[in-house]
């Protein structure tokens, strides 16, 4: 699959952000369905499947200690010219939609962001995300969904962004001093090292992906992936 010479690895290893129903320590959950789908499509090899915490999972591939990760979102395809630590195969899973969770007493919307942006000088506001490369704004780094979460609920940050799962954790508890509000529709992509291996990993991805879009496949692996946004108040809600 890969046209790069010195490709001659026939294993690859996933490394799997634990979270439940998506990945699991048993390794079952719709991530591992996808890689088990992707592995059947990839004739020239295998994948091994490693279960780890989000920022540890991150970590793996930016160590070299794992091929490739999912979830994830970042923007550019691999460029090891670039700054960056990460990249996304440019074959996306599908799209994921991103939510800001900002606290009540200030809340944070899309039109906020692109002002500060505008006006220039220092962004004034903390916030929070699972993978920063994925925004054209400031972000600081999140290791933990509940955690920035609760540090919204608190107001000890600004906002944090997540796709809308993270309605779950606000739900179960009771976070009644957060406000939702919709950012955008990313592409929803598998994060290789931004390095001419990850390129090598990410042309193998890519191949994979369209040989499961062209089957009719993909779509379906990919929806029960994410929550989809719904128009909801917690500060009103809960």
């Amino acid at each position: 699959m890969a046209s790069g010479s010195v490709w001659a690895q026939t294993t690859l290893v996933a490394s799997l952000a634990e979270i439940p129903g998506l990945a699991d320590s048993n390794e079952e959950g719709v991530l591992v369905d996808i890689v088990k789908a992707i592995d059947e499509v990839w004739e020239e090899g295998t994948i091994e499947i490693i279960v780890a915490p989000f920022a540890r999972s991150i970590q793996n591939v930016i160590n070299g200690d794992a091929d490739f990760h999912i979830p994830g979102f970042v923007a550019n395809v691999p460029d090891p010219s670039l700054p960056v630590p990460l990249a996304r195969c440019p074959v996306p899973l599908g799209e994921v939609e991103i939510v800001i969770y900002s606290n009540v007493r200030n809340p944070v919307s899309r039109e906020d962001i692109e002002a500060a942006m505008a006006a220039g000088g220092e962004f004034p506001y903390v916030i929070e995300a699972g993978i920063q490369e994925m925004f054209d704004f400031p972000t600081a780094s999140s290791s933990s969904t509940e955690q920035s979460l609760r540090k919204v609920q608190a107001g000890r940050i600004d906002a944090y962004l997540w796709p809308p799962e993270a309605d779950v954790i606000v739900r179960q508890l009771q976070m009644d001093r957060i406000h939702r509000e919709y950012l955008e529709r990313y592409p929803d992509p598998v994060v290789v090292a931004n390095t001419a291996h990850g390129a090598d990993v990410s042309e193998i991805l890519a191949e994979a992906l369209a040989e499961l879009q062209e089957q009719g496949r993909l779509e379906a692996l990919h929806a029960p992936m994410h929550m989809p946004w719904t128009v909801w108040q917690p500060h009103e809600d809960l």
